[in-house]
């Protein structure tokens, strides 16, 4: 996915990329191979509805957890 199309995903989009990702892991941080579910949680926390309108920073740090490096 390219960072545009990233940047518009909606708050329901990132939810069904988070669905798949399973719930978290005894002994594992929070966040532990889950990314879309921490950019879901920023999104609620920030009262946001894209992934676009976050920090800009923080949007930058999320894509390269979501494509890689």
């Amino acid at each position: 996915m390219d960072r545009k199309e990233f940047e518009r995903m909606t708050a329901q989009q990132v939810r069904r990329n988070a669905s798949g990702e399973g719930k978290v892991q005894r002994g594992k941080s929070l966040y532990f191979e889950r990314p879309w579910q921490q950019i879901l949680d920023e999104m609620d926390d920030a009262s946001v509805g894209t992934v676009g309108e976050l920090d800009p920073a923080r949007v930058s740090s999320l894509y390269e957890a979501v494509s890689g490096p």
